[in-house]
């Protein structure tokens, strides 16, 4: 006997060739909300969840078993390792109780007289950002509400619960700076370069293991096409 599909389970299967067909992946066994919003190629590994809301950016990668939670947005390049969980929820600790049942009706629907509790508010996701260049170590945890700078480096085990600085590395538990990938005038070219930009014909001059040499050519590029648009018009 042929199972009949859900319309979820179709619609997923229609979000999977999509992916397929601009080159990337989406596993099998990945639970990814259907509204996934994203950019050309990605990856997502075996059993990685994705909530809705979410925005991923071209050829970012998440390892196996990673979470996505609601509003979280990431950039292009990142690299997501395994078990790494983004826009984890927030509860009050200045009310009564940390507990959900003064604002969320999610819980126990059944029970006679919950769902009067519900008399404040809460959002337990706040929008999350993690921009373009972005490694996040295995088994990291990134709570709601942090921005997370392009090129910024996350150390396996972290627990990230503010805002990253870009190029910045952190680690530990809560998460501090432990490091900066390059000195402030090579993150400032960095960053006005925008790179991440680049058609991949163009990426392809770059000599990648070289920063200065990196930045030069990505600075050429840049100076090319500003003069052959003044030549345009």
């Amino acid at each position: 006997m042929v199972k009949t599909k859900s319309p979820v389970q179709i619609k997923l299967d229609e979000l999977r060739h999509r992916c397929a067909a601009k080159g990337g992946r989406i596993a099998a066994s990945a639970q990814v909300n259907p509204g996934l919003i994203f950019e050309g190629a990605i990856d997502i590994g075996d059993e990685v969840v994705i909530h809705k809301p979410v925005e991923i950016g071209l050829l970012t990668y998440i390892n196996v078993g990673a979470v996505v939670f609601p509003h979280v947005s990431l950039g292009r390049f990142c690299s997501i390792g395994r078990s790494v969980q983004i826009g984890l929820a927030s509860h009050p600790t200045n009310f009564l109780s940390t507990h959900p049942f003064q604002f969320s009706p999610g819980l126990f629907a059944g029970v006679e007289g919950y769902a009067q509790l519900q008399t404040a508010k809460w959002r337990f996701h706040e929008p999350t950002s993690v921009g373009h260049d972005v490694w996040i170590g295995a088994a990291a945890l990134i709570m709601s509400g942090v921005t997370i700078g392009t090129g910024a480096v996350i150390g396996a085990g972290a627990v990230v619960t503010r805002d990253v600085a870009p190029y910045d590395v952190v680690g530990g538990v809560p998460a501090r700076k432990i490091g900066q990938r390059f000195e402030r005038e090579i993150v400032e070219r960095l960053l006005g370069s925008k790179w991440w930009e680049l058609p991949f014909d163009k990426l392809a001059e770059i000599e990648f293991s070289n920063i200065e040499a990196a930045l030069g050519k990505i600075e050429e590029i840049h100076s090319e096409r500003k003069n052959s648009c003044d030549l345009v018009h």
